[in-house]
């Protein structure tokens, strides 16, 4: 996938995210068992680094990846992903299969906000962000229960000579934060949408 590919790719994945980033937020308590084995590898950028002079490492263990900040943990689809972007507020994952981005976000009634209520809420959602992107949903579950708010979602890209194939959603907010994590898929391959969605939607917060 060449990097203007790549780009098209990131702004998709995020563009509703970012938009209400500034004052959203989503998290799950769901917790994982920590993992202090495996190699590590450093944060692209992280505030308290500066400010403490140590140089915080995320964790690699295989497949499994911890944030930096040890908030959130994801098992990867494949060898060939990779992490290129670990910061307080977006962790983000290439190959040549797509991209995955987990956006951190923040504010009063943000589950409301981030979740959409039904199907054609999450299309209008989408529409604001890629109105001239023609897709399909193949699937729409609104998981939210009690206080917690959750989704996820599958689109397929139907516009030919499209490079993005499917997108995967998945959206957990508690209380006045959370998480979304969305992932592009740049080959037309059911069995790695299978394992995309198993990544995506496995995604556990930790604290």
């Amino acid at each position: 996938m060449n990097n203007n590919y790549r780009k098209k790719a990131l702004i998709t994945v995020t563009v509703f995210c970012m938009a209400v980033s500034s004052i959203t937020a989503c998290g799950g308590k769901d917790k994982a068992a920590e993992d202090t084995s495996g190699s590590e590898i450093s944060e692209t950028k992280d505030s308290s680094t500066e400010n403490s002079g140590e140089e915080k490492q995320a964790k690699v263990d295989g497949l499994n990846y911890t944030s930096v900040d040890g908030k959130i943990q994801i098992t990867l689809p494949g060898e060939s992903w990779k992490n290129i972007a670990d910061t307080d507020n977006a962790k983000t994952f290439q190959s040549d299969e797509g991209t995955i981005n987990i956006t951190y976000a923040s504010g009063d009634g943000i589950g409301d906000l981030m979740v959409p209520a039904d199907q054609d809420a999450f299309v209008s959602m989408i529409n604001g962000g890629m109105a001239d992107t023609p897709f399909d949903v193949m699937n729409y579950e609104n998981l939210s229960s009690g206080d917690t708010r959750c989704y996820k979602a599958v689109l397929h890209y139907t516009k030919d000579g499209n490079p993005d194939k499917y997108g995967v959603y998945y959206g957990i907010y508690e209380g006045d934060e959370g998480y979304t994590a969305a992932a592009i898929i740049t080959k037309d391959d059911k069995t790695l949408l299978k394992t995309v969605e198993e990544s995506v939607y496995g995604f556990q917060i930790l604290k």
